[in-house]
């Protein structure tokens, strides 16, 4: 497949930025004669008591996931969140990411594996499995959703935990409008949230598996100006975290 996207502009792009980040190539995947570097940031000291695990990427056909974590990375301020330790992949399939494809060179879902585990089949999961946190307390996976003109979200916590989505999209609604529908790919939806009762496959069942108290994941409207969904998609990802932070 051709390029429609500069991968490499990309990670040049996160590696220039000036950002209290800790930036690494932390594995490669070879597509036809081309290689890709897999990239992690992360932020940890030792008073830092919540893990944070974000994801991003995994579709090709859902750029502006990606651009979105990119600006919130951009404007991140360590001392908004000093009690939180950050694990970063900001694009877990850069060929699909440089091509628009929902899969990687081998025609493989990075986001819903059957096994998600130690020596995935999936060169792009086994490189990101052995650089995920052991344990992890909130695990938010950015995505798009390219049909839809309102954000919605997924979300498994823990029971008596209050829902941090619901929460984030009733905060954000006059930036980027949650979704008022029943359902959404035949799944009930309540405020703009779904609540699975189990995640079996990809990476939020291996959360789900580690007995996470969040996964959540945020689901942007292809459909929307391109400016305020970045701008909304910041103030999602950033009242998720600052109400969480608060949790004792």
């Amino acid at each position: 497949m051709d390029k429609i996207r500069d991968y490499q502009q990309i990670v040049n792009e996160l590696f220039n930025l000036q950002t209290p980040f800790k930036k690494e190539v932390i594995g490669y995947v070879n597509y036809w004669k081309r290689t890709y570097p897999i990239l992690k940031l992360s932020l940890s000291s030792s008073h830092r008591k919540k893990t944070i695990l974000i994801t991003s990427g995994h579709h090709g056909d859902e750029p502006f996931a990606v651009h979105t974590l990119i600006a919130w990375i951009k404007q991140f301020k360590s001392k908004d969140f000093k009690n939180l330790e950050f694990y970063i992949f900001p694009i877990c399939n850069p060929w699909g990411f440089e091509t628009g494809s929902r899969e990687n060179g081998y025609k493989q879902d990075t986001n819903n594996d059957q096994a998600l585990v130690k020596n995935s089949k999936v060169a792009e999961l086994a490189i990101l499995f052995e650089h995920f946190p052991l344990l992890t307390d909130l695990f938010i996976d950015l995505h798009g959703e390219t049909y839809q003109t309102h954000a919605y979200c997924y979300e498994k916590k823990l029971d008596l935990l209050p829902s941090l989505a619901t929460i984030a999209l009733q905060e954000v609604d006059s930036i980027i409008p949650y979704s008022r529908q029943k359902t959404i790919l035949k799944n009930p939806i309540e405020k703009g949230v779904m609540c699975p009762r189990l995640w079996e496959i990809g990476l939020e069942g291996l959360m789900e598996k580690r007995g996470i108290k969040y996964s959540i994941t945020v689901e942007l409207p292809g459909r929307f100006d391109g400016q305020k969904r970045i701008e909304g998609g910041i103030a999602i990802l950033n009242s998720i975290l600052h109400h969480y932070s608060e949790i004792k």
